[in-house]
């Protein structure tokens, strides 16, 4: 089993519906129970408390005997103070989670995380810590200081606009001077204190008084005001440009200074937003690499518990962060229930489908040593409901998948590997602020395409792909490089360019405009006069494009400027290169421009490049909750091009779809123990998938698959993770079965292929198990395998009707 560093069970005070002292240790103790077989997965285990929205921390002054405000009602909070746009509140009002919900004190609160730490290493036998949590929104709890006393400090709302649709705290804003005495200012608050000044000094004493280890800032505290929008101070949906970004960047980092000079050595965790790096940097002036240096945070910002929504935008996010870590640790966050509103999602929003508690776990971080990370901490939000519901039915159900998911973690590289320039954003955003609108593209454009089945779960930062590509080229061997056309000045551009002519495979996506002299003549494209706007679609083949029964892909798409990076200005160089093969043109009148392309020259000895231009017509929906139907689509979302250019490269992966309105499945595969984990979602479950490999058709485990025109079709679950050890390369269609069965004694697996007809096939044992010569092979025909020690695989060819292999 895959041991982890730390498992986090997040909960309110809700399930402690009494403050007798018998009673909150029942609670502690039933907690730790239900979860035993979770944390016994982690060699720590924190509770994170939520308390209200840390109300409780800027109204301490002190008092142990003074009653804290807590979250003890469900549904929006403070909506008379204006602090929701209007007709935010019919959606939730809100009332008492209980009758007569008991009144707590510091001291009680005092208690509860003493008997966290107590009963959990008396009882249990873990390390407890205990983290204390602050949320700039006014959901949670009614909160006086915030929306009362101290209203200078928030932005949004129906009162406080311009801004957001929520008033949050902007956590740069200074408060008004003030005589009430606080912990952290007995005198009272002076004028113009900056709130990371006052939030740090009331935590220097207020943590340690209650025995907390660590803050969680949340809901984008630190980073943005607007976390939950792809808006923000610097773009307000059409244009970016709309602050000074230098001076915007600099007052978020203020907050951090100021927060780590009062708080220097306590532990801060971070929530962030719900949107990828790349757009926070564009729309909201974020420095991480500042943040990081001056807040010291203990992980990355958490992947957004929108997986339900959003899992393409959830896993771009996601890997945007993962890139460069800001210390040792990197979490994942699931989101199982909601205490502060009608919603559990793992029985509402999934409705028990478990793969938002798979696809984040075949994420792995590609380092420049060649070793690749993969989550060290777990938390789950949260483990009780809106009613203080500790059920248990929760935990039976989700540990199991989490065990399973933790267990079959990536060890190697995937199919692909994104390549992310976090240090060349950061110089973009400093030294050319008028072109930060290209990070937002970038990423957005790499959700739509996950979301249009790009099997993408690799990243490597840019600077670890240079060093990579200098040092350990063998590393990257097996997977083909997914990365923005660098701009003439990023340093990644010329190791990219050695890489493809060593050999290497490359998948590009973006602007060419900028790119350097040689980049552009390695995809062999120059810049021409620009078009924008709506274009048509000129494919290269009419089946360029997934297996629909009502064939009404758009032929035209749109491409929004602002949104896209630039006009679109790609045309040819040389139109009679016997090496470039272009896929897709776009035209606007007379002009046209390519729009997807594939190349490959002799003398790059099996190297090979594609590029997409890419378009975005328009923002994602906010929260994206909608699935497409079937009603006619609008501009086709040229995303889909990636996936299909990847048959280039010999990986060819058609989803059979009634429409191109019916929703993509989204795809991911992973490397575990030398085999293949096939995992996603289906959030259309007529769709079907159509694969084939450059060793063959993947024979998934457990699982049966017809050969057609070259390729398996697979009708999977909705939620799906399978293995896959076999490939099978054969002209004659049948049906295909890979069974596991039992081995003997001595041995670890045995897998039994039927239905082969003159077959070619490549087997994925263990790693080990290939180099003790320790796989043998059974047929109805003569076996001669070959061991291809470069590929980490055997060849069998010529294999007709039943083959068991076991290790």
């Amino acid at each position: 089993m895959h041991m982890i560093e730390r498992v986090t069970l997040e909960t309110s005070l809700k399930p402690f519906k009494s403050t007798d002292d018998d009673a909150l240790a029942a609670t502690c103790r039933e907690i730790f129970r239900q979860w035993q077989a979770l944390t016994a997965t982690a060699q720590r285990v924190a509770v994170m408390l939520w308390v209200g929205d840390g109300s409780e921390i800027l109204e301490w002054k002190g008092d142990l005997e003074e009653e804290i405000p807590w979250a003890s009602s469900i549904g929006f909070c403070n909506v008379q103070h204006g602090a929701f746009r209007q007709g935010w509140e019919a959606r939730n009002p809100e009332r008492p989670y209980m009758p007569d919900p008991p009144r707590f004190t510091y001291r009680h609160l005092q208690g509860i995380v003493a008997l966290f730490k107590r009963i959990g290493a008396e009882e249990f036998g873990l390390s407890v810590e205990v983290g204390a949590t602050i949320d700039p929104g006014p959901e949670f709890v009614e909160s006086q200081f915030k929306y009362v006393r101290h209203p200078e400090i928030i932005t949004g709302g129906e009162r406080w606009q311009p801004g957001p649709p929520i008033a949050f705290i902007r956590a740069y804003s200074t408060l008004r001077g003030s005589d009430a005495a606080y912990a952290g200012f007995p005198d009272g608050i002076p004028e113009a204190t900056s709130f990371g000044t006052f939030l740090g000094r009331q935590c220097q004493s207020f943590l340690p008084a209650m025995g907390f280890d660590y803050l969680w800032l949340s809901n984008g505290m630190g980073f943005s005001h607007y976390a939950w929008l792809l808006t923000g101070e610097n773009f307000d949906g059409e244009r970016f440009g709309c602050i000074d970004y230098a001076a915007e960047a600099e007052r978020v980092v203020s907050f951090w200074r100021d927060l780590r000079e009062e708080l220097p050595d306590c532990p801060i965790e971070v929530r962030g937003t719900n949107f990828p790096m790349g757009v926070d940097i564009a729309a909201d002036c974020i420095c991480f690499e500042r943040i990081y240096e001056l807040g010291r945070p203990a992980a990355q910002p958490v992947n957004p518990p929108w997986g339900s929504r959003d899992l393409g935008m959830e896993m771009t996010a996601h890997m945007s962060r993962i890139a460069v870590l800001p210390g040792e640790q990197l979490g994942i966050r699931h989101y199982v229930n909601d205490p502060w509103f009608y919603q559990n999602p793992w029985w509402d929003f999934y409705n028990r489908e478990p793969y938002d508690y798979y696809c984040p776990w075949v994420v792995g971080a590609l380092r420049g040593d060649g070793s690749l990370q993969t989550p060290t901490w777990l938390e789950l939000l949260t483990i009780d409901t809106e009613e203080g519901a500790l059920n248990e039915d929760t935990a039976i159900e989700i540990v199991p998948h989490l065990r399973r998911a933790m267990s079959t973690v990536p060890d190697a590289p995937g199919l692909l590997t994104w390549v992310y320039p976090f240090h060349e954003y950061h110089a973009l955003a400093r030294e050319e602020p008028a072109c930060i609108g290209l990070t937002l593209f970038n990423d957005l454009f790499i959700r739509a395409a996950i979301q249009n089945g790009l099997p993408l779960n690799t990243v490597l930062a840019s600077h670890d792909f240079v060093s990579l590509v200098s040092q350990r080229p063998e590393d990257l061997r097996d997977t083909i490089i997914v990365a923005p056309v660098p701009r003439e000045e990023w340093p990644y551009g010329d190791a990219l360019a050695d890489w493809i002519a060593a050999g290497g495979r490359a998948l590009l996506y973006g602007p060419v405009a900028s790119a350097s002299e040689r980049i552009r003549g390695v995809l062999n494209l120059e810049a021409e006069v620009p078009i924008e706007n709506e274009v048509d679609v000129e494919l290269s083949s009419a089946d360029w494009d997934d297996e629909l029964t009502v064939c009404d892909t758009p032929h035209i798409a749109y491409h929004n400027s602002q949104l896209s990076g630039g006009p679109m200005v790609e045309a040819l160089r040389d139109e009679e290169d016997d090496a470039t093969a272009v896929r897709a043109f776009l035209r606007a009148g007379q002009k046209r421009r390519v729009g997807a392309l594939h190349r490959a020259k002799p003398e790059w000895n099996g190297g090979a490049v594609a590029w997409v231009r890419g378009s975005l017509a328009e923002l994602p929906a906010p929260g994206s909750f909608a699935r497409r139907d079937d009603a006619a689509p609008g501009p086709l979302d040229v995303s889909i091009w990636l996936r299909l250019l990847l048959a280039d490269f010999g990986i060819h992966l058609r989803q059979v779809r009634h429409s191109a309105g019916s929703q993509p499945i989204a795809l991911f595969v992973s490397r575990h123990r030398n085999g293949f984990l096939f995992t996603g979602f289906k959030p259309d479950a007529t769709a079907a998938l159509r694969m084939r490999f450059p060793r063959g058709v993947p024979l998934l485990t457990e699982r049966e698959t017809r050969i057609e025109d070259g390729l398996g079709r697979y009708h999977l679950a909705r939620s799906f993770q399978e293995e896959c050890r076999v490939f099978v390369d054969q002209r004659e269609p049948t049906l295909l079965r890979c069974k596991a069965d039992r081995w003997p004694t001595g041995k670890k697996r045995s897998l039994m292929v039927s239905g082969l007809r003159d077959a070619k096939l490549t087997v994925y044992p263990y790693a080990e198990a290939l180099e003790r010569d320790g796989v043998e092979f059974e047929g109805d025909t003569e076996l001669e395998p070959r061991v291809d020690v470069a590929g980490k695989c055997i060849e069998l060819a010529g294999v007709s009707g039943q083959i068991s292999v076991t290790w």
